[in-house]
């Protein structure tokens, strides 16, 4: 999982930050599009098993399934920020290991709004923001809120990685 919503279902159940979900209700899970998918086709109060991966090792859990639309919107509210166009995560030290970083730190990109000032900057799923303005940033919500006090500003200046070049460097990102 990229992120457990704080007394959300998958939290309930004992899933965490870094687990990867590998059967719901007894169907092999391939995508997190197609956990998505099958988690919305259950009725919610259903109970369900799931099989998931944690540091190598195969567990099993039951969970009972939450309102998928209430949940998404929780979501949509503590990620990311609507100014930039981007969702972000907290670089945790296994997402830092598979980037090959030598430490966890920053939020990292999980996706990038069409149009949005993110992409007409040229910001792109897998960039890592370790600073908003001068401003060391490690957690989606403060992410948003530094955002938002940027944008008052009409700009945001972000120390970025580029996650294809692997270049650190200050981007200035005009918000409207």
């Amino acid at each position: 999982m990229t992120q457990v919503v704080p007394g959300g279902p998958a939290e309930k159940a004992g899933i965490e930050q870094g687990d990867v979900i590998v059967k719901f209700d007894g169907n092999s899970v391939e995508s997190s599009s197609q956990l998505r998918n099958l988690v919305a086709g259950t009725n919610p109060g259903s109970t369900v098993d799931v099989t998931l991966l944690r540091n190598g090792k195969e567990m099993e859990r039951s969970m009972t399934v939450g309102d998928l639309s209430k949940a998404q919107k929780e979501v949509q509210m503590q990620v990311g920020d609507q100014l930039l166009g981007v969702s972000v995560e907290k670089v945790t030290p296994q997402i830092a290991k598979e980037m090959g970083l030598s430490k966890a730190a920053g939020v990292v990109i999980t996706g990038v709004a069409p149009g949005s000032p993110a992409e007409q900057v040229g910001l792109t799923k897998g960039d890592i923001i370790y600073r908003v303005g001068n401003t060391e940033v490690n957690d989606p919500k403060e992410f948003s809120t530094y955002i938002a006090q940027a944008a008052k500003e009409g700009r945001v200046l972000l120390l970025v990685r580029d996650t294809q070049s692997g270049n650190v460097g200050y981007l200035i990102v005009p918000l409207q």
